[in-house]
């Protein structure tokens, strides 16, 4: 991201977000936020706001491929 403080501003978390599925460290940010457990802000591609506990299994999942399109 630009600016690194719209990992945590919820007006900006559907650009987050999208980062986030693209990125090549999903999964390693994942697991760092299952270990460190994080109160809020973008995650992996999930958004905590003091309910880490409920979205857990979300944390890791890998991100979806582009489709490819075939001539």
């Amino acid at each position: 991201l630009e600016h690194p403080g719209d990992w945590f501003d919820p007006n900006r978390r559907t650009y987050a977000r999208q980062q986030c599925l693209n990125c090549p460290r999903l999964a390693r940010c994942g697991a760092v936020a299952r270990q460190q457990q994080p109160t809020y802000g973008m995650w992996a591609g999930v958004w905590i706001d003091g309910d880490l506990p409920a979205k857990t299994h979300l944390l890791g999942l890998p991100a979806r491929k582009a489709a490819s399109t075939q001539s």
